[in-house]
């Protein structure tokens, strides 16, 4: 290990096993950085450069600490040796782990104390928060010291736990404690999930120590970089909370694995597994194969794969899509959703649960050359796809998940691409592989003129995707305020059931969309509303945690007793959640103990306070008496 003297400012190189007391610095890097090389030929001189500045500031701090050495990033590590520099990205969490402090140069935030709104959120807004690299420069140091332009100390990762904790969705205990032990494969990723880095594979290396996982570097493999990691994680981790993710379409993307840590941006609250659960998983070159349950819906042909079960009994399920008659290999139907399947509710439903042994095959290789269109269409360049056009390229040109460029400018809103491909004669109502249209798209993603303009050339308003959800369905689940007054002034049909019966308002409640739900309640939307499984508006904000939602319909009026199929009320769904406050806000507004399913033999509340959930027993004692 190569560390900076703090007096002397040279460097000097240790051995493993007689490295000195340290401190390590975490930044974001400026257009230029002191490298090894300058060091290396600068004399003592030089320090008095401006360039220097950083270098002397951090040596000053350390110093005044009594600390002699102090490791850096840019000048600590020979760049130029592509061996040196795997080494230390391998070895760099456990260096920042080891280190007696870290100090967090914040260069974007000027305030010394923090007492008031703005000064927090300038803190919590610092670029230094949203890079790849310095997630794990916060979670692996027991001290991390942060540091205002000044080189004036902010706090630290304990004094800010609460501000930092909400700026990054770090939960509180681990940034206080430093314990990884029981925090999920998928909420660690959902801490990358809005990070950037400068270069694409630094999204993948920067996350290595996180996981304890080691792999060499290869710049230049692009996106590869993250599957490889995630090999490696199956290969270690004995959590399959992996496969707990997310992402809008994205070419190519079929198999079990992510295509960036992005996917994981709504997998924060996803719990670990019992390890004693946990399936022996094989990689191979036919893809991943492991064994686990999976339901079988009666007239369904895809399957509901339960690929994680978090201690405590909830699963997590994605529609797998057969690939073989046999029905040994699958590829995921869908990348934009999973979901936690109750598996009595589909066992009454007449579904059929197995153990089986199946195969989920890789992702299909991408054609770069029609990435390129997508990326076109997707940034709204016009000429250049007039160009495309000109050159033969077809305008009904289609993705391994079945989307046309129209397609893709729907979603990005591009009004002139869309208009000139329309132009070109492209086919209105042509559909993906799960039956989106171009209008479907751009209702997904919330672009009014792009439905505006769809509708007025005669887009089927009607059509219906292969969940049988409607544009306004689609609005209502991804919040789109915009597109749904559009459709309802169209006429769009507000009780719309898509395939399990769940009208607008029902997926708004489940989202937790309270503007959505607002307005469609105005449009005048069932309040009551069962979809097949008896469960009501209510008792999906219950279920998925939307406490604003079911605030909102708690105020609108809604029964707070009614049962679904399996005899849960919302207060049932609560408390099977673990949802302190949403068992709280229901209480208080006069939800009674219902009793659970007679097979459980225990009713809602003492079920709760027979499993001791200290929590739950506070929220119950908290609320009125009943």
């Amino acid at each position: 290990m190569r560390l900076l003297n703090t007096t002397s400012h040279r460097l000097e190189s240790f051995s493993h096993d007689a490295i000195p007391l340290y401190a390590i610095f975490s930044h974001r890097w400026a257009s230029h950085e002191i490298t090894f090389q300058d060091l290396e030929r600068d004399d003592s001189s030089c320090w008095d450069r401006d360039d220097y500045t950083k270098l002397r500031k951090i040596c000053s701090v350390a110093a005044a600490h009594g600390l002699g050495y102090v490791w850096l990033d840019t000048c600590c590590i020979d760049k130029t040796s592509s061996s040196e520099l795997s080494q230390a990205i391998n070895s760099m969490f456990r260096w920042y782990r080891e280190a007696v402090v870290c100090y967090a140069y914040l260069a974007d935030v000027s305030e010394k104390a923090l007492g008031d709104s703005d000064s927090e959120k300038g803190f919590c807004g610092s670029e230094w928060f949203e890079r790849g690299w310095t997630l794990q420069e916060l979670v692996a140091p027991p001290l991390v010291m942060f540091l205002n332009s000044s080189w004036e100390e902010i706090g630290t990762k304990s004094s800010l736990h609460r501000l930092i904790s909400k700026a990054t969705g770090i939960p509180a205990e681990v940034l206080l404690t430093g314990d990884l032990s029981e925090v999920s494969v998928a909420q660690k990723m959902s801490w990358a999930a809005r990070r950037k880095t400068t270069v694409v594979e630094d999204r993948a290396y920067s996350l290595m120590g996180l996981f304890g996982v080691s792999m060499p570097m290869i710049y230049g493999e692009g996106g590869r970089a993250f599957l490889r990691l995630q090999e490696e994680i199956l290969r270690v981790a004995d959590d399959l909370s992996l496969f707990a993710w997310k992402i809008q379409d994205v070419h190519g993307t079929s198999g079990l694995l992510a295509p960036d840590p992005s996917a994981f941006g709504y997998s924060g609250s996803v719990r670990r597994s019992k390890p004693s659960d946990i399936p022996a998983v094989v990689i191979n070159n036919k893809g991943i194969h492991l064994k686990i349950p999976v339901i079988k819906v009666k007239g369904k042909r895809n399957l509901l794969a339960l690929v994680h079960t978090e201690d405590g009994g909830r699963d997590i399920g994605i529609w797998l899509r057969p690939l073989s008659k046999a029905g040994d290999y699958f590829e995921r139907n869908t990348t934009e959703s999973f979901t936690y399947p109750d598996r009595r509710m589909y066992m009454s439903d007449g579904a059929a649960i197995e153990e089986r042994q199946i195969c989920v095959r890789h992702s299909h290789p991408v054609d770069e050359h029609q990435v390129c269109l997508w990326r076109v269409a997707a940034c709204g360049h016009a000429a250049t796809m007039r160009l495309l056009l000109a050159q033969g390229v077809a305008v009904d040109t289609v993705d391994c998940a079945g989307r046309t460029i129209l397609s893709w400018a729907a979603e990005h809103g591009n009004v002139e691409v869309a208009g000139l491909l329309l132009s070109q004669g492209a086919m209105l109502e042509l559909k993906d592989r799960r039956g989106v249209t171009p209008l479907l798209r751009a209702a997904m993603s919330g672009k009014v003129d792009l439905v505006r303009m769809l509708l007025g050339v005669g887009a089927n308003r009607g059509w219906k995707d292969l969940q049988k959800r409607s544009a306004l369905s689609h609005a209502a689940v991804n919040g789109r305020l915009g597109v749904a007054n559009l459709l309802l002034d169209e006429g769009d049909d507000v009780e719309w059931r898509d395939i399990g019966g769940q009208t607008p308002l029902a997926l708004a409640a489940k989202h937790g969309c309270r503007e959505m739900i607002e307005l469609l309640l105005n449009r005048g939307a069932e309040l009551e509303a069962k979809d097949d499984f008896g469960m009501t508006p209510l008792s999906h904000a219950a279920n998925w945690g939307g406490i604003e939602a079911a605030r909102l319909l708690i105020q609108a009026g809604a029964d707070l007793g009614p049962k679904d199929e399996i005899g849960r009320t919302p207060l049932g769904w609560a408390l099977a959640r673990e949802n302190t406050e949403m068992v709280r806000l229901l209480l208080e507004n006069g939800a009674e103990e219902e009793e659970l399913p007679k097979h459980r033999s225990l009713t809602g509340f003492s079920e709760v306070l027979h499993k001791g959930k200290e929590h739950l027993q506070l929220a119950l004692r908290k609320a009125p008496t009943i």
